[in-house]
């Protein structure tokens, strides 16, 4: 019902979705659940990087910045924001020893392993 003098404009609710915890689970099955709330958030970027972003992949301090400003107020000290850098680098570090992710080769990126029900039939 939009017209040229009031335009009404519709968000897609695909695109401006944050949480990808159906996505996620439907791809990892059950191990999704047992992973903590810094590995959700972690996989959930790389979800929405890999889905909707010309480059599929992201680096770990790219999605430390993502998650500090999606949990926390903008700025802040920057020890504190090391800190969780160094959190988030360790999650990944899990995440690719589990299957969760690959690297990249020839990147510091990440992408979700598609193939993480094959490899890991229970």
């Amino acid at each position: 019902m939009s017209t040229a003098a009031y335009p009404i404009y519709v968000a897609d609710r695909v695109l401006v979705q944050r949480d990808y915890a159906r996505e996620l689970r439907a791809l990892f099955g059950e191990a999704y659940d047992g992973l903590d709330e810094t590995a959700k958030g972690a996989l959930g970027v790389v979800y929405r990087h890999n889905h909707f972003c010309k480059t599929k992949h992201v680096s770990a301090k790219q999605v430390a910045f993502v998650l500090w400003y999606e949990r926390r107020a903008p700025g802040g000290d920057i020890k504190e924001f090391d800190t969780f850098y160094r959190k988030v680098r360790n999650t990944f570090n899990k995440l690719q020893r589990a299957g969760f992710v690959g690297k990249v080769e020839g990147t510091h990126g990440y992408v979700l392993r598609e193939d993480f029900r094959t490899a890991h039939m229970l």
